[in-house]
């Protein structure tokens, strides 16, 4: 049977890109330089939009997963805060953070996940930002950190995952 939302990390595979949506405040969507919201860009929300897919990436050196925006390109970071205390996220050519997973599931039974870049930082949808996603609120249980993956398509990460390797194979020679 094919997988429809993702339950396990196991079935997340790095050549699958996946939509990312908080039920009531709408799905991840690549802007040009960072994410932004489905809701707040009055969009529909579709597996069909490329805005829409971002792959997990796993690493195959460091077992590291990261985030990436099939539609751009790019890799997911975050941002630092600005003076109001508010960060959100940044698209880049290379790797930068790595992301991590909580999960759980709702008062109906719906399996989520909170996505968090570098371990700390969620990867959340507000609708009282702009843009909608946000990294400054780390509260695991607000709705908009809520998420449901859904897979989207197939695709080829074999320019990705070559960034990935070089960014772990520079950063392990910076060790030695």
């Amino acid at each position: 049977d094919a997988v429809r939302y993702i339950t396990n990390l196991d079935d997340l595979k790095n050549t699958v890109s996946y939509t990312v949506y908080a039920d009531t405040r709408g799905a991840w969507y690549s802007e040009d330089e960072r994410l932004n919201s489905t809701h707040e860009m009055s969009v529909a929300y579709s597996t069909e939009d490329t805005n829409q897919q971002f792959a997990f990436l796993k690493s195959a050196n460091t077992g590291k997963y990261y985030l990436y925006s099939v539609a751009k390109g790019k890799f997911v970071k975050g941002t630092e805060k600005n003076d109001k205390g508010n960060a959100y996220t940044a698209l880049t050519e290379t790797p930068e953070e790595f992301i991590s997973f909580l999960n759980g599931t709702n008062a109906e039974g719906a399996f989520l996940w909170v996505v968090a870049l570098n371990g700390n930082k969620h990867i959340g949808v507000s609708t009282g930002f702009s843009p909608d996603v946000i990294t400054h609120y780390n509260a695991t249980g607000d709705q908009g950190n809520k998420l449901r993956l859904e897979v989207a398509a197939t695709f080829d990460p074999a320019d990705a995952l070559a960034k990935i390797d070089a960014v772990e194979a520079a950063a392990a020679k910076v060790e030695l």
